[in-house]
């Protein structure tokens, strides 16, 4: 389904998005490179910083996909960190480690706009074929791509999209605690639940919620999450970005469809 013909929101609860891809250790990408990589990257990633490397991602989704990627033996010939590559704005950074480049938007004002899909993959695909060609170019090695990860972040604050846990219903109908207009026999104090969905094209579509208090002020939320993932070893490059199309199609549709209409059109400004 074309862009164009998805739901889409005025003023959507999405609060971070993140794209990106997976591949085989490049265990020649040495930090005095990194310095080389930004050069090509700082027009529109200005910041860089340094964070803790991430675990090595272990993902089953369905027998055909399975991929599994471990490290064994003995340790990396050099530890690599996890490089960050931040805009002037602080909405959008690069990260990058030795298996996989990820990038991600956020939401840092609450009247920022998000930037649309289509904005999000466009960079992936520039920061990927600009990466894939220093990798070319130093001598690092070839990427070769072994997954693939579309995620979206929504957090429904409590007092707009919702009066607390036990209010949850109202946004997410199917786990409504007691018909409407009733209220729960025993004081809600927190709520977990998630789904797994198979994808067309492979892969899997993870749907997440919990109550939580957002960190910079402590204020109630429910976080509901729709994190899409393919792993496959040496996936086809023709195939990658049209995956990518197809989970966030997911993603939205089943957005919309687990979602109450009266909430997409009152308070996020549903326009079709």
């Amino acid at each position: 389904m074309p862009t164009s013909q998805l739901p889409k929101f005025g003023k959507p609860p999405v609060t971070e998005v993140v794209c990106g891809i997976y591949f085989e250790n490049l265990d020649a990408l040495q930090v005095p490179l990194v310095g080389r990589l930004w050069e090509r990257l700082k027009h529109d990633f200005p910041r860089a910083e340094t964070k803790p490397t991430l675990p090595p991602t272990i993902s089953a989704s369905g027998p055909s996909d399975m991929f599994i990627q471990l490290q064994f033996g003995a340790a990396e010939p050099s530890p690599f960190p996890r490089i960050w590559f931040v805009s002037e704005d602080d909405s959008s950074l690069v990260q990058l480690q030795r298996d996989r480049l990820i990038i991600n938007w956020r939401r840092r004002d609450a009247d920022a706009r998000y930037p649309s899909y289509d904005i999000i993959s466009t960079k992936l695909r520039e920061v990927v074929d600009i990466f894939s060609d220093f990798t070319k170019e130093e001598n690092i090695g070839t990427l070769i791509t072994i997954g693939l990860e579309i995620g979206y972040v929504n957090t429904l604050l409590y007092g707009h999209e919702l009066a607390g846990p036990e209010d949850v219903g109202t946004v997410i109908p199917m786990l409504a605690w007691r018909p409407k207009g009733e209220a729960p026999r025993f004081p809600v104090t927190g709520l977990g639940w998630n789904a797994d969905l198979g994808l067309p094209g492979g892969g899997s579509l993870s749907v997440t919620l919990n109550t939580t208090h957002r960190p910079s002020d402590g204020r109630g939320v429910a976080r509901l999450d729709l994190l899409a993932r393919k792993f496959s070893p040496n996936l086809a490059t023709s195939a990658i970005w049209e995956w990518f199309d197809l989970a966030h199609e997911a993603i939205v549709t089943t957005f919309a469809d687990i979602t109450d209409a009266g909430v997409q059109h009152e308070v996020w400004g549903r326009e079709k």
